[in-house]
């Protein structure tokens, strides 16, 4: 309820919140706290308003994307994941994965200069030649048991080729044909990408062919594991293991190399095809006596 008080000049009543009588116009006793009140609200209306322009400054301010931190410079100042260790950290190689599971390859591969994704290529084909290495030594040892336990009298000269065990020669011949196979695909990324007129680069051929090769690695280690007598779920791996071997070359060759999408789309069975071609020739000429 607002509070009045009676005019001394002319007996009208009046509100506290007046400064003047409404009849006779003169001051009211109470006009200096009205004013000094109107001053405070005055002032407290304008610190409002400034806060609302720096707000609304500062919300037009461009947004810094967020980077985890790990370790700290010299002089205090924290420094990212990324400067620390590299595209090796646990983040570069959640990046490696969603780049050719989804959508990101050409991002994944443009962060990266050329020596970085020269590297990633080399690694790449040395995990393809490990994996290939070890596959074989598994399946040798399953067909070795496969035929240890069909025919247990064999004479130890007959089971000789189907030994476990892997001579320096068979270590030599193993790891140049796997990287035959990757060579070979490097060549025929590099011939796709200028047939095709693609925007690309020689390291970028290294990069995809390194990584179309690496399903094809894990699957022969995965095959030698579970045992050629899985052949159903050897079966299935060897389903999924090409599918991603085809998905990978085709996203390469269309977002790192930059070849068109029609031109891929041919290109890519030539490929494997021109490959598998290639690998059977070397073969033959290395188990020929």
């Amino acid at each position: 309820m607002t509070q009045v008080g009676q005019c001394p000049h002319c007996r009208a009543v009046n509100s506290y919140e007046v400064a003047q009588c409404l009849d006779c116009r003169q001051p009211l006793p109470w006009a200096g706290t009205v004013q000094k009140y109107s001053s405070q609200m005055e002032t407290a209306r304008n610190a409002v308003q400034q806060l609302q322009a720096q707000v609304q400054q500062l919300q037009q301010v461009p947004q810094v994307p967020r980077m985890p931190f790990n370790g700290t410079s010299a002089i205090g100042v924290p420094v990212p994941v990324s400067e620390v260790e590299g595209w090796t950290s646990n983040n570069r190689f959640r990046q490696f994965i969603e780049a050719f599971i989804g959508e990101k390859a050409s991002e994944f591969f443009e962060e990266m200069d050329d020596d970085r994704a020269r590297i990633a290529a080399f690694l790449m084909a040395g995990f393809w030649d490990l994996c290939m290495l070890l596959g074989t030594w598994l399946i040798l040892r399953n067909v070795a048991a496969l035929i240890g336990s069909f025919f247990p009298l064999m004479p130890a000269a007959a089971t000789k080729a189907t030994s476990p065990d892997l001579s320096f020669k068979a270590i030599v011949k193993i790891l140049a044909v796997s990287t035959f196979a990757w060579g070979v695909l490097v060549g025929l990324c590099s011939l796709t990408r200028v047939v095709g007129r693609g925007q690309g680069s020689f390291v970028g051929d290294l990069f995809v062919a390194g990584a179309t090769l690496l399903p094809v690695g894990l699957f022969c280690v995965l095959a030698g594991a579970v045992g050629i007598t899985n052949y159903d779920f050897v079966g299935i791996l060897s389903i999924f293991a090409w599918c991603y071997v085809v998905f990978t070359a085709y996203r390469g060759l269309t977002t790192i190399s930059k070849v068109p999408s029609a031109v891929a789309a041919v290109c890519v069975p030539l490929m494997f095809l021109l490959d598998g071609f290639a690998l059977k020739v070397l073969v033959t000429r290395l188990m020929t006596p």
